[in-house]
């Protein structure tokens, strides 16, 4: 195939240098309102009616859905390094903010799990907590009170395994990043019983 055969295609949201996971998605349907598409979707994506949604809104929701997919698979720096490549591009402050959240909790527990730095891991919740402070529930299709919720609780049991000489991720301490208004999550805090 010669260079200049994908001149015309629209460029993925994605950054080439990501895994080869991540680059095996097809194309997002045609936006309602007729404008170009907007990025790729995985097939592991929930489906969503774009009848609904702006071009930005799908573009956000495949931005969140693809990091989503990637911190439920415990590849936390590859959810940061999707929610970066949406947030530079970000325009809207609520939505910027909403990214720098999502980046800051995948940072921490990078941290926790890559460096064994529970000071670090507590520190970048914590700012996490505190960005998400202002962002309306169900922002990018996330339940933000649910994740505020379990983000104050990872930093306090983190720090209390810390002090005990217990740097280990339990799973149970993972902040659930659960679909606004959704019962149930795939992801593996989503089992554990709720004080």
């Amino acid at each position: 195939m010669e260079p200049d055969d994908h001149a015309n295609e629209d460029p993925p949201l994605h950054a080439p240098s990501l895994p080869p996971w991540q680059q095996t998605a097809g194309r997002l349907p045609e936006p309602a309102d007729g404008g170009a598409r907007t990025g790729v979707l995985s097939s592991a994506s929930p489906l969503v009616s774009f009848h609904a949604m702006t071009s930005r809104d799908a573009e956000l929701h495949v931005i969140v859905q693809r990091g989503i997919e990637a911190y439920h698979a415990g590849l936390f720096f590859e959810a940061h390094e999707l929610w970066e490549v949406g947030w530079r591009d970000e325009q809207d402050p609520v939505r910027k903010t909403f990214l720098q959240g999502l980046i800051l909790v995948a940072a921490a527990l990078h941290k926790l799990t890559k460096m064994q730095s529970p000071s670090g891991a507590v520190r970048l919740l914590n700012k996490a907590h505190a960005r998400l402070a202002g962002v309306p529930e169900g922002t990018g299709g996330v339940a933000i009170g649910i994740l505020r919720g379990d983000i104050e609780r990872a930093a306090s049991a983190i720090a209390q395994r810390a002090s005990e000489g217990d740097t280990a991720l339990d799973a149970a301490l993972l902040p659930r990043m659960d679909a606004a208004g959704a019962i149930a999550s795939s992801s593996p805090a989503a089992a554990r019983p709720r004080a």
